[in-house]
């Protein structure tokens, strides 16, 4: 999962909606829906009805974005991983 990816993840996490998302993120849909597809590939989660955040995604999304966070920190840029 790379660092836009995360960020669609987390996009849709807070506005629970894909189109929502995607207008937050000035973004078409069908962008944000293919990255989120993958994503939920990526982790074996499976969406609740279209549009919606999985179960488990609301549970992983503190953790995402953290690692966001830490991504985008100086501290990270300065590091090498």
């Amino acid at each position: 999962m790379d660092i836009e990816q995360l960020r669609y993840f987390l996009a849709v996490c807070d506005c629970k909606q894909m189109t929502l998302a995607a207008d937050t993120l000035f973004r078409f849909s069908p962008r944000i829906t293919q990255h989120f597809t993958r994503i939920e590939t990526i982790l074996g989660f499976v969406r609740e009805n279209a549009g919606l955040v999985f179960p488990h995604g609301r549970k992983l999304s503190p953790a995402a974005r953290a690692l966001r966070d830490f991504l985008l920190s100086p501290l990270a840029k300065k590091k090498t991983i």
